[in-house]
């Protein structure tokens, strides 16, 4: 079952990556890259976004396509500093236990995960830097210990905010700086704390 879903997941992720690079192929400006995102969930975070037994992290690897130009948005005048996106990511979340916290050093949790997101961003002051948002279902699996404050549904909703810049190093191909905030949560379960995570995120990207 969990194989099974985690394809279906794998193959929507492929067909919008598809979708988006279809989508930019004529007077588009398109992009396709592949990041690394590592986050923390103690950093600049309240304590109420916190596990109060664990410090959480995370490890994100993402294929990702963008283009700020859609056939469906043809003629509403959004070509240019507005760009959407889809990307897949393969995540390893991890839980540390505190020395203060309930189940003691040594009880280390964790899980993966297949994500799939869809994202919009505006370049902002002549592409100084870009502001965006993004959302997306996963799926999660290979849970060890069990996971605290997290639903067993194995499906789960990500969104959040991203900040950022394309730095051109060379003709067509540019490298991405990124601050993002989200919010990681079982959508099936109301009372799931989930995980919130401030992460940075280092890329390449090609432009075309």
């Amino acid at each position: 079952m969990v194989k099974r879903n985690s394809q279906w997941l794998l193959l929507v992720g492929i067909l919008f990556i598809v979708l988006i690079l279809w989508a930019g192929h004529s007077k588009a400006e398109t992009k396709v890259g592949f990041d690394w995102q590592y986050g923390k969930d103690y950093i600049l975070l309240s304590e109420a976004w916190q596990s109060p037994d664990c410090i959480n992290t995370v490890n994100r690897f993402s294929v990702r396509a963008e283009t700020n130009d859609i056939p469906l948005l043809w003629g509403l005048d959004l070509l240019g500093s507005w760009y959407y996106g889809a990307e897949f990511q393969y995540s390893v979340h991890k839980a540390d236990e505190r020395p203060t916290g309930e189940y003691g050093i040594g009880h280390d949790a964790g899980f993966k995960e297949y994500s799939f997101n869809l994202t919009i961003k505006r370049q902002m002051f002549d592409d100084l830097f870009y502001l965006g948002l993004l959302a997306g279902m996963s799926y999660w699996y290979e849970r060890d210990h069990g996971m605290h404050d997290l639903g067993d549904s194995h499906w789960l909703g990500t969104w959040g905010g991203m900040l950022g810049r394309d730095w051109n190093v060379y003709k067509a191909w540019s490298v991405r700086s990124e601050i993002r905030m989200t919010h990681t949560s079982d959508p099936f379960r109301t009372n799931d704390k989930g995980k919130n995570y401030l992460s940075g995120v280092i890329g390449l990207s090609y432009t075309f």
